[in-house]
């Protein structure tokens, strides 16, 4: 099988993870406009958030958040620091009582590392790539 054809398969298990993500959690939190934008054209239509929210701390807005939601994932980027945000925003989440959904995030990294989209906002940029030509 060409390496086009499994790109389109994990293209296409992304899509699919995401379009039944509102099964298994009650929000995903990325970290920017062009993240939301991503997964919102992967068939995402749930409760979404973006961390990068102006004049407001990721504790404060971990905090809020945590109010209405009994799971969440954290969908941050696959590179040292975006690793290293989740791991920190994983602690905030489940100090909250908040049960932060791990298995998912590996499964759509590992997705994602078979697409070379190591940044979440990067799945736009694969979905064009192969839908496109």
């Amino acid at each position: 099988m060409s390496s086009r054809n499994n790109a389109a398969e994990a293209l296409n298990e992304v899509r699919l993870l995401l379009s039944d993500m509102g099964k298994y959690v009650d929000l995903i939190l990325v970290e920017g406009p062009r993240d939301l934008e991503a997964i919102r054209g992967l068939s995402y239509d749930g409760r979404a958030e973006m961390l990068s929210q102006i004049g407001v701390q990721s504790s404060d807005l971990v905090n809020a958040l945590a109010e209405n939601c009994l799971n969440v994932l954290v969908l941050t980027d696959f590179d040292e620091e975006g690793r290293a945000l989740e791991r920190r925003l994983t602690n905030m989440f489940e100090k909250a009582g908040v049960k932060v959904e791990k298995g998912m995030r590996r499964r759509l990294g590992r997705l994602m590392g078979a697409l070379r989209a190591y940044e979440v906002e990067d799945l736009e940029n694969a979905m064009e790539r192969l839908e496109g030509g």
